[in-house]
């Protein structure tokens, strides 16, 4: 769990039960302060909330018939400052992974292993009407988890999308894990879609 300068931060699954909803036109209006273009389909799977230090926190998993994953956090903040150190220390902490590593044997050639350029975590900022959304795209493995630089190992395409929303006072963490054989511009431009209401 995390405290930022002492303030309470609580995910609310409202947020991914309303993305579990068809919308015939495409574009899905999220209750608690966020928008986007994915589609339905999803189901929740995983919801889950804990206590620690004062802090409620609930994270919600949702999955697709066709392999496609979605986990959202919404925690609440009073401040943009707080958030925006959030962010950054995330995006630390995934850039750390892909920083070369010291090989863990004494008698090879190579004294650090390095992650292939095509395997690298691709970041982007865009800002609109004045909030800031930071994305990232990585392969993950089979797990879901962060770090995969081969092919063998690579089971998913990741698109993140950070963003804090002032209107709601809340930062937002929007995860797609699509299969990497099925993934496509358009599953970029959902999460790229984020914008706060």
């Amino acid at each position: 769990m995390m405290s930022i300068n002492g303030k309470k931060f609580t995910i609310i699954a409202l947020l991914m039960v309303s993305a579990c909803a068809s919308v015939p036109d495409g574009k899905l209006t999220l209750p608690l302060g966020i928008a986007n273009r994915f589609g339905g389909g999803y189901v929740i799977a995983e919801r889950t909330q804990t206590q620690n230090d004062g802090i409620s926190v609930e994270y919600i998993t949702a999955k697709a018939k066709d392999g496609r994953v979605i986990r959202v956090e919404r925690l609440s903040s009073s401040s943009a400052a707080d958030s925006e150190q959030f962010i950054k220390d995330r995006l630390a902490q995934i850039a750390s992974i892909y920083e070369p590593q010291r090989s863990p044997y004494f008698a090879v050639l190579t004294k650090k292993t390095v992650c292939p350029d095509k395997y690298l975590p691709i970041r982007t900022d865009e800002k609109r009407d004045g909030t800031l959304l930071r994305t990232v795209m990585l392969y993950v493995n089979d797990r879901l988890t962060y770090g995969s630089c081969t092919e063998d190992t690579t089971a998913f395409r990741l698109i993140a999308g950070m963003m804090y929303c002032p209107g709601s006072k809340a930062l937002f963490i929007v995860e797609s894990f699509v299969p990497v054989a099925s993934f496509s511009e358009t599953d970029a431009e959902n999460v790229r879609s984020l914008q706060c209401l």
